[in-house]
């Protein structure tokens, strides 16, 4: 016959709601690219692969500091080629990257789904104060992006409104897809960002 089956243990419901409120926590990460060169991102585990920090981003931000940073200022943003550029980063989770274009003191916008926005507005409050430009977020999946090229274009002359990171509720965008009756404008005609950054979206 079988051996007996073990008892079992009593579930400890406490212990679960603890789990729970842990994976629940958001959480500020110093990311430190070289020395005098760090910044912070929100982590939250649960909305998805999005909400980390993944080893692109980082390899991407140190590509930025090599690239982009003369070295001879502390943080980099006083003699970088990013200096007041425009800069897009699609599908930014935390932010890593974008973040790190706006210590170069680029002017940033941060994008990702509906679920992460809130998770880059708290990235976008973590390094305001390091920041030449404060940092805008905007919700964005694949598709055309009317409202965030009109905002790119408003960005210099409205770049010290606390609105550009804690962002008014702009309209969605799909990147991709078609837009019936849509008419283009002279500010999508142009270069509206000067780099679109992008690290583990395809």
């Amino acid at each position: 016959s079988s051996p007996p089956s073990p008892p079992c243990k009593p579930i400890d419901f406490k212990a679960l709601h603890l789990a729970r409120m842990e994976r629940n926590k958001f959480k500020a990460r110093n990311i430190k690219i070289k020395d005098g060169f760090e910044f912070i991102v929100v982590e939250k585990s649960g909305l998805g692969i999005g909400s980390l920090v993944w080893d692109a981003g980082e390899a991407l931000s140190r590509y930025l500091v090599d690239r982009c940073s003369k070295g001879s200022s502390e943080n980099g943003a006083d003699d970088s080629e990013l200096k007041g550029k425009r800069v897009l980063e699609l599908g930014s989770g935390v932010g890593i990257a974008g973040t790190c274009a706006a210590m170069l003191g680029a002017r940033v916008t941060l994008t990702d789904k509906k679920e992460l926005v809130d998770l880059l507005r708290r990235t976008a409050n973590e390094n305001k104060k390091r920041l030449a430009f404060p940092m805008h977020v905007q919700e964005l999946e694949w598709g055309s992006c009317n409202c965030l090229f009109h905002h790119a274009d408003n960005q210099a002359s409205s770049s010290s409104s606390s609105e550009s990171f804690t962002g008014s509720k702009p309209e969605p965008n799909s990147w991709g897809k078609e837009e019936k009756n849509a008419k283009s404008t002279p500010v999508q005609e142009e270069a509206c960002f000067d780099l679109i950054l992008g690290a583990d979206i395809l």
